[in-house]
């Protein structure tokens, strides 16, 4: 979450940014070594009419314990 947060920090402070946990799966058996988030930003910080970009982000988790990617 931590580089989540960072990549809001790097957007002008008036935009609005929102962060949701939401859940998905990169392979199958593998949701505990992913954490997903959508990160909705503003197309225009000046007029909130102009809608959102809606990025998905992926999160990764390196298991030393299972090899297996």
């Amino acid at each position: 979450m931590a580089g989540l947060v960072f990549l809001c920090g790097v957007l002008p402070a008036t935009a609005n940014v929102e962060v949701q946990e939401t859940e998905c799966w990169v392979i199958a058996n593998a949701r505990q070594q992913v954490d997903c988030y959508r990160i909705l930003v503003p197309l225009d910080r000046n007029n909130p009419d102009a809608g959102q970009a809606d990025l998905a982000v992926a999160v990764l988790r390196a298991s030393t314990s299972n090899p297996e990617p």
